[in-house]
């Protein structure tokens, strides 16, 4: 806005007196800077007054740094450095390792690198065991980086154990006793109740073969459809209607070999699509 005062005129000339103040001024750091002088005054940039609210043109502003922060640092990021990476270390990479050895701040003297602000060994330290934040859980400690146990136990699954007692890696890691009484000397023991040993590839298990439906008379005999269960003598006991047995692979299953049509008058002797089995015997169903 112009406001214009006229005063008076004797000859060809009129003298103009006037106050000018026009928006969007020296009202920004950017309008500071410009080298322009935006409301007219006869003053450009610092010289402005109303510039004097910006860092580059207060009084105290000795900056030298370029960066427009007024503190002469060439330090943009404020972190303390000069070279704007957001890091404290000044080589510009951000990282913050300033001696290459990876644990980010330089400040831990060789062979220890800083864990979670901490400075520790990774060939010795339990808790950062070979790397930062690698826990040895339920070991005797660290060494040369590798989790350690006490002779005789080794480490299964991250714990010290011992192969000749342990019931859950006894005689090797992961190898299992169920049922058993105990590990000894690296390998199951049965008895009482549970007396015969089933062994698989990676356990043992301690059962009755005369009376467990699962392992009937031998290990892996498993009694099948129809079937009772297991006798004391180690035999698969059927239902009263199912009196035969038919075994397939390991498992036994109870049949009727008079009425069976997979297993007409003797095991595995199937009748025709259009037969049924009678009397052991099969016949045209039409």
């Amino acid at each position: 806005m112009v406001r214009c005062t006229l005063g008076a005129t004797m000859v060809v000339l009129a003298a103009v007196a006037c106050d000018t103040e026009e928006a969007g001024g020296e009202d920004s750091i950017d309008r500071c800077a410009d080298d322009v002088d935006n409301d007219h005054d006869g003053l450009v940039d610092c010289e402005d007054p109303r510039c004097s609210v910006f860092p580059r043109c207060r009084a105290d502003d000795v900056d030298a740094g370029g960066d427009a922060d007024a503190d002469a640092d060439g330090d943009v990021d404020g972190d303390g450095d000069v070279d704007g990476d957001g890091d404290v270390d000044g080589d510009g990479d951000g990282d913050g390792d300033v001696d290459g050895d990876g644990d980010g701040d330089g400040d831990c003297a060789e062979p220890t690198v800083n864990c979670g602000g901490e400075c520790v060994d990774l060939d010795s330290s339990r808790e950062n065991c070979g790397a930062c934040g690698f826990l040895c859980p339920d070991v005797k400690g660290c060494r040369d980086g590798e989790c350690v146990c006490e002779a005789p136990a080794v480490i299964c699954d991250g714990k010290c154990v011992d192969l000749e007692l342990s019931l859950e890696n006894c005689g090797a890691c992961g190898f299992r006793c169920i049922g058993a009484s105990g590990c000894w000397d690296g390998e199951c023991t049965c008895g009482g109740f549970m007396p015969d040993a089933c062994v698989s590839d990676d356990h043992v298990t301690c059962t009755e073969l005369n009376g467990d439906p699962q392992n009937c008379g031998t290990c892996g005999t498993v009694c099948g459809g129809h079937s009772t269960g297991c006798s004391q003598q180690g035999q698969c006991v059927c239902e009263v209607d199912w009196p035969d047995q038919c075994r397939e692979g390991d498992v036994i299953d109870c049949t009727d070999l008079d009425a069976d049509s997979e297993n007409c008058g003797s095991c595995g002797d199937p009748c025709e699509a259009d037969e049924i089995c009678v009397s052991g015997d099969c016949l045209a169903s039409g």
